[in-house]
């Protein structure tokens, strides 16, 4: 059995491309969370958004489950 740290393979861009991939993240959860407490102030925003999620939901029901 090998070591776990000789087992891997890493190429040489493979920590930068995984910093990359977390400042995204981190950004679109900033972005949405901003959004998101915009959008709980208004009612009607809020009962908008849920007709929307559900009829996607409803729409793409064979492909989530």
């Amino acid at each position: 059995m090998k070591p776990a740290h000789k087992a891997m393979r890493h190429d040489k861009d493979s920590l930068s491309k995984e910093i990359f991939k977390g400042s995204i993240a981190s950004a679109v959860v900033y972005s949405g969370s901003n959004v998101m407490r915009i959008a709980v102030k208004n009612p009607i925003v809020v009962f908008g958004l849920g007709v929307v999620s559900g009829f996607l939901i409803h729409k793409y029901r064979k492909d989530i489950i």
